[in-house]
């Protein structure tokens, strides 16, 4: 009886020390990230993660929808950093194309199951059936990389130094944003930028929905008509919300050492871009 009283207080015993030292990880994780944090944050996909701001993080994964950078942002405001005043979204043709439609359901977790990635293997702390408190050290545990450099969070370290490399047609066929219509005006990923939206109102943030330079070659296979209600749709939102403001560099013609690809930027691209961010933002700010 004794040794059966023993073996159940160390199977009581051991989860608690597990969540407690989770706890601690994720805190540690976080404090690393945000230190020197000035109450800047930029969030997305990919076209986010070679982003860096002299003002706070860059927390990015590629595919990532809406709702990964709104429970980041919440998660964030509630337990690590309420004292954020800026949230910067990169928005893009692929976030609004059939593309994450497809891959993405009510079933929140079985999209993450279906694409090969359990919920826990998103590096940020994500609310989601109570499971949050694991998110960084479970990483670990399932074998999933992921790299804290230079105030950037991300699973799957990407290198972005290098030159230009042109693959216009592989990542428009991949957008699927050539074809007539791509652009989904309701859906899966509208209600999330909505919740998104909302909570950076209810929290008196700035929101800045920043559209990243796409390369000549990428913009040339955009199905137009589709294309206009792209950008009058982020316009209408600027319009309609005080506190976001629609940052739009898609059309600009940057040169192609500043990209990594045709609809990526570079570690410099992302580096100027997040010097014009800061300097936009802080000019919209002054009265």
């Amino acid at each position: 009886m004794k040794r059966f009283l023993t073996l159940l207080l160390w199977l009581l015993t051991i989860p608690c020390l597990l969540l407690f030292a989770s706890e601690i990880r994720e805190r540690f994780v976080w404090d690393t990230v945000l230190n020197g944090s000035e109450g800047s944050v930029c969030v997305g996909d990919s076209h986010a993660q070679p982003i860096k701001l002299d003002s706070g993080p860059t927390i990015a994964n590629g595919g990532d929808p809406f709702l990964i950078s709104y429970l980041t942002v919440r998660r964030l405001l509630e337990l690590h950093h309420p004292n954020i005043s800026d949230v910067f979204l990169t928005v893009g043709p692929q976030s609004f194309s059939p593309l994450p439609e497809s891959r993405i359901s009510e079933d929140f977790e079985g999209w993450f199951s279906g694409s090969g990635r359990k919920i826990s293997s998103r590096l940020y702390a994500v609310d989601y059936l109570n499971l949050s408190q694991f998110s960084v050290p479970v990483l670990e545990h399932f074998g999933y990389e992921f790299s804290i450099t230079d105030k950037t969070i991300e699973s799957k370290p990407i290198d972005w130094k290098g030159s230009y490399r042109p693959n216009a047609e592989q990542r428009i066929n991949r957008h699927r944003v050539a074809n007539s219509g791509w652009f989904q005006h309701t859906g899966w990923q509208i209600k999330h930028l909505e919740k998104l939206i909302q909570l950076c109102e209810e929290r008196h943030v700035k929101l800045y929905l920043v559209g990243t330079p796409l390369h000549r070659s990428y913009r040339s296979h955009i199905e137009k008509s589709s294309w206009e209600e792209y950008k009058s749709f982020l316009n209408s939102i600027e319009t309609d919300y005080s506190h976001v403001h629609y940052l739009s560099f898609e059309e600009e013609d940057w040169p192609d050492s500043l990209f990594h690809d045709s609809d990526h930027l570079n570690s410099m691209g992302g580096e100027l871009l997040g010097k014009r961010l800061e300097m936009t933002a802080n000019a919209l700010q002054l009265p």
